[in-house]
């Protein structure tokens, strides 16, 4: 099929397409306000023909609660999930890559999100105002050749990559109000830039011994943090140091091993 755009249909609860295995261009639910489900058993790829806008976006929709994607494996250019006030958890099983940008925002009953093959983003990862999301399973991603942006996820304790060896512009997890951890363990290469801010309670940032930064590091407005820590962090980055480093606000009394 060359696209499926469902936009605007006040009186739509429910969309099925149970044959349906692949989208040549985009694939588009939005803004439709009585939409409750979306299923998609045997939807495997969208974009599959060449020089095409090809995009998968379920964006608008108030009382979406059920997204269902079982077989999605790839998408050719972006991926987006926004604004779907009722949609309290997103699994999709079968991702493998994304081909450019991945967003999730403004889906303020999501809770939960597991993409537990999703190994490639050839873009960014956008995870930004979700105000309940506290579950988030990237488990295979090994490479963002983009910026990795958590901001304002208010109920996000944790977050681990473990495979995460490739980032391409940079890393910027921001006014996460429970954020306490974030774990690179595997990180190679973290871009051009490291950027913490306004995590009140964030006190662990792992990164391997050794990784280059060829930019800016900037933590800064997180109290919890050890302002030692920094010069821990700078230390163990990979030569030459970074561009910049920008360290305030931090805690000062803290010390360090």
């Amino acid at each position: 099929m060359g696209a499926v755009v469902v936009q605007g249909c006040s009186g739509l609860t429910a969309l099925e397409l149970p044959q349906l295995a692949a989208v040549e261009s985009e694939l588009d639910a939005s803004h439709n306000p009585g939409l409750q489900q979306v299923h998609f058993p045997a939807l495997a790829d969208v974009g599959t023909h060449t020089g095409t806008q090809a995009a998968l976006s379920v964006v608008g929709n108030p009382v979406l609660a059920l997204l269902e994607m079982p077989a999605f494996r790839q998408v050719a250019t972006s991926a987006s999930t926004s604004n779907n006030t009722a949609l309290a958890a997103l699994t999709l099983p079968a991702l493998t890559t994304v081909g450019t940008s991945l967003t999730l925002s403004d889906n303020p009953a999501l809770a939960a999100l597991s993409l537990p093959l999703l190994s490639t983003v050839n873009g960014d990862i956008q995870l930004i105002h979700n105000s309940l999301l506290s579950a988030l399973s990237f488990p295979k991603l090994g490479s963002v050749l983009g910026e990795l942006r958590l901001k304002q996820d208010d109920s996000l304790v944790a977050v681990a990559f473990p495979h995460l060896t490739e980032l391409a512009a940079g890393i910027a997890p921001d006014e996460n109000a429970q954020l306490q951890g974030a774990l690179f363990p595997a990180l190679e290469q973290a871009g051009s830039y490291l950027v913490v801010s306004h995590n009140p309670v964030l006190s662990t940032l792992d990164v391997p011994v050794l990784v280059p930064l060829v930019g800016d590091l900037a933590i800064h407005d997180t109290p919890a943090f050890p302002e030692c820590r920094v010069a821990q962090v700078v230390a163990q980055l990979q030569p030459p140091p970074p561009s910049s480093v920008y360290s305030e606000f931090n805690d000062e009394t803290a010390n360090c091993p």
